[in-house]
């Protein structure tokens, strides 16, 4: 009997507890939605089933109640049957609400997964449609001549889809055909990569094949480029994750923010309040919330420089060195922590979002996608590698032979397929594409070692750039010189208007100083433009403002006359020079 009673108690107590859990939940709290129509589901739960909860736990009571009131007072008895009807129908509540909850979690995982699988088949589609034809079409809007460098690049790519449309067996044994770009500096080199990169929307990441050294010598070694590699994977992931729970976690963050401006003004409409939020009307209005944010991490005193390490640790990214040290000191804290935001509705939704969007994102997942994209489309841009190449004999100094023999003798692991340890896992390099690129202007291409001659079997040779090809680039490529240099005027409110004589003038004149004095190809464009708008960038503002008052437009004309003023200095000095011993 005592038995029997304590076990009616300790019922009614959880049962109770359970009741004010789901209705704290219901009413929501300051840091959790609370918003009804996401339990639009309830309705599914049918009389039929709640009558029956109702009639299953009403008995169990009324017999636990039944057989306490033959051994005890009649007041208990009473008070226990009161206790039962409340409690009965705490537990048809509690599993409604447990019912509720956990569909509505099964329908944000399907939405997530549908999205998911959405993204991937767009992304299928994309690289479907993506042709050698396609590839070198849109290339030629941004780079003008080099049609043999857009093909090398454009086969590579499309070979990589085709590589992943065979079995599992096949690709292992396909490797990627990389590439070694030869031509003058500012020819188009490092644009192609760029361009192509932005086509896949591939993992890209272009760096100077300068900066490495060997192993065991201070300095970024050539594994640090699979790293960076990763990281710009890791980026690109988060953002398409950030795209697919955007909407979720808006919905979320515009529920906190209605809780608390409730909090702060009981008064107010709840309906009224949340059409403000939706619409944004009440978007400058002040608003207090806790956001959940990454917990500081605090590095060991003497990390960097410790003795045995290859190149000092990236102190630009802190968050990867923290991580890394809490893994090794088995760091179990807490990973964030809880503080309060104040400002506009507008901002603290944004800043919820963002937080928001952080814990529904599964980083072990994305960083296996990330890695995975690395392994299979990654794309690793090598300038500068002539700098490596080992010049003649006669030639040779010898500090610069061996660091130049050195790093090549890394690479060529590197590109054949090598795992290279990261702080987000292993990565595999033997599918990487890998484009190398040099002016070659002091040695030759057969000055690299044999072996990583090899490794970068195919060879494009691109064309230096002449006058014609200037005036392509100034007129027929997307967002070129002359466009830029016209919208950035119109933000000050100038007109500006360049003649055809003045093009074709500043595209003689790259061509001119490109022979005469250094050949830097299309970047001698950009100095040209530069010196020629100074005056009209200068003086805009003041001159805009002048026209205005007398209530006209600001005009500024660029013609052939305004060319050769603007350079006359430059022409001058460089007429001279040829007759200077």
């Amino acid at each position: 009997m005592i038995r029997s009673s304590r076990v009616f108690f300790q019922l009614t107590r959880t049962f109770r507890n359970s009741r004010v859990r789901f209705a704290s939940a219901g009413k929501g709290s300051e840091d959790a939605p609370n918003e009804t129509e996401d339990f639009v589901i309830i309705e599914e739960v049918t009389n039929k089933k709640r009558h029956g909860w109702r009639k299953r736990y009403s008995g169990m009571f009324d017999s636990i109640s039944t057989g306490n009131s033959n051994n005890s007072h009649s007041n208990h008895s009473a008070n226990h049957h009161s206790t039962t009807a409340v409690n009965s129908e705490t537990i048809v509540d509690a599993e409604v609400e447990g019912e509720v909850s956990s569909k509505t979690e099964k329908l944000e995982e399907q939405e997530a997964e549908e999205k998911q699988e959405m993204v991937e088949e767009e992304e299928m589609n994309l690289a479907a449609s993506l042709t050698p034809e396609c590839i070198v079409a849109a290339l030629d809007k941004h780079i003008v001549n080099q049609k043999e460098g857009k093909a090398a690049v454009a086969v590579a790519l499309r070979n990589r889809w085709r590589r992943r449309q065979l079995s599992a067996h096949l690709q292992a044994e396909i490797h990627p055909m990389n590439i070694l770009m030869i031509g003058p500096t500012g020819s188009g080199k490092t644009e192609i990569a760029r361009r192509l990169a932005r086509l896949s929307q591939a993992p890209f990441v272009k760096v100077e094949a300068t900066r490495y050294t060997e192993v065991g010598i201070y300095g970024a070694n050539t594994g640090d480029m699979v790293k960076d590699l990763l990281e710009e994977s890791i980026r690109i992931e988060t953002e398409k994750a950030k795209q697919r729970v955007a909407e979720q976690a808006e919905r979320v963050a515009k529920q906190t923010v209605l809780s608390s401006l409730l909090k702060a003004h009981p008064d107010a409409d709840r309906d009224e309040l949340k059409a403000q939020i939706e619409s944004g009307e009440a978007g400058c209005a002040e608003c207090e919330v806790s956001v959940e944010t990454p917990a500081a991490a605090s590095l060991p005193l003497g990390l960097v420089g410790v003795p045995g390490q290859n190149h000092a640790p990236d102190l630009n990214n802190l968050s990867t060195i923290a991580s890394s040290l809490g893994s090794i000191f088995g760091n179990s804290g807490a990973k964030t922590k809880r503080e309060r935001f104040k400002g506009t509705v507008k901002e603290c939704i944004q800043r919820l979002q963002a937080a928001e969007s952080e814990k529904m994102i599964d980083q072990e997942s994305l960083k296996r996608k990330a890695v995975r994209a690395v392994e299979q489309t990654g794309i690793i841009f090598l300038d500068e590698i002539d700098k490596l190449a080992v010049p003649p004999a006669h030639e040779r100094s010898g500090s610069w032979h061996d660091k130049g023999t050195g790093v090549q003798k890394e690479l060529l692991g590197l590109i054949e397929g090598s795992v290279v340890s990261t702080p987000h896992g292993p990565v595999n390099t033997e599918h990487i594409l890998f484009v190398a690129s040099g002016a070659f202007h002091t040695c030759k291409p057969n000055d690299l070692l044999p072996e990583l001659q090899g490794r970068l079997p195919i060879r494009v040779k691109l064309t230096q750039l002449l006058k014609d090809d200037f005036v392509k680039i100034l007129t027929e490529t997307e967002n070129n010189l002359i466009s830029q240099q016209i919208e950035l005027l119109k933000t000050e409110g100038v007109n500006l208007t360049v003649t055809r004589c003045a093009v074709d003038r500043i595209a003689e004149l790259a061509a001119d100083l490109n022979s005469s004095v250094e050949n830097i190809g299309a970047r001698r464009l950009n100095t040209i433009i530069a010196k020629v708008m100074a005056d009209i960038s200068f003086f805009a503002p003041s001159r805009q403002k002048t026209a205005q008052e007398k209530g006209q437009e600001h005009t500024e004309l660029v013609d052939r006359e305004y060319v050769d003023k603007q350079m006359s200095s430059t022409i001058t000095h460089v007429d001279l020079s040829k007759f200077v011993l």
